[in-house]
């Protein structure tokens, strides 16, 4: 999977024709059905490799009407309310644990309940780091952290320069805004997020 996301694409007739299909969707669509998806740049290199600066997606924000939230979900979250983040603005993290969920980072690893997460949990295979300043929830091997009542555990996927839940702790269920589920530009990158 890793080697596939540095590997450079090519742009295809039927990518292209996914792509424009998906512009003039969203030109045309009238404003109640924009309230279901919503288009989303990336600012910054925190879930790298998965999604760049500069890459657009497609935020599904009525996906958690009809099933739950899976750890290693791709998800879209307003920030305000959240300790240590200023204003309201939306980020774009990938959920690691749950509510009452205690989650610790050991030896590169990360762990759940004591259990190591692995790709097969959802997780993409990294060497987690703790953040290394006093006040951070997962600052120390000896450091945990339990996951409060409705809210989750989110990480960027660039663990080493991402500001997450290491810092902030849980994230209130009510914050999530949607699932990022696709790439649309640029045209190379075009497919869904994993």
């Amino acid at each position: 999977m890793l080697v596939d996301s540095f590997r450079p694409g090519v742009m295809t007739r039927r990518k292209w024709l996914v792509f424009a299909a998906c512009f003039l969707l969203l030109a045309l669509l009238p404003e109640p059905v924009l309230r279901i998806v919503h288009a989303f740049t990336i600012p910054t290199k925190s879930m790298v490799p998965t999604l760049y600066p500069g890459d657009r997606l497609i935020v599904n924000r009525v996906a958690y009407l009809f099933k739950p939230i899976k750890r290693g979900d791709v998800v879209a979250f307003h920030t305000q309310g959240i300790a240590g983040i200023h204003g309201d603005s939306i980020y774009v993290k990938r959920v690691v644990a749950f509510a009452g969920e205690k989650v610790q980072i050991q030896n590169g690893a990360f762990l759940v309940n004591g259990k190591k997460m692995t790709p097969a949990d959802g997780l993409p295979a990294l060497n987690y780091t703790n953040m290394s300043f006093p006040g951070a929830f997962l600052n120390s091997e000896e450091s945990s952290y339990v996951v409060p009542e409705a809210s989750f555990f989110v990480l960027g996927d660039n663990i080493a320069n991402s500001a997450d839940s290491r810092i902030w702790g849980g994230i209130p269920n009510v914050n999530i805004y949607g699932q990022a589920v696709k790439i649309y530009y640029p045209f190379s990158r075009i497919g869904p997020i994993r």
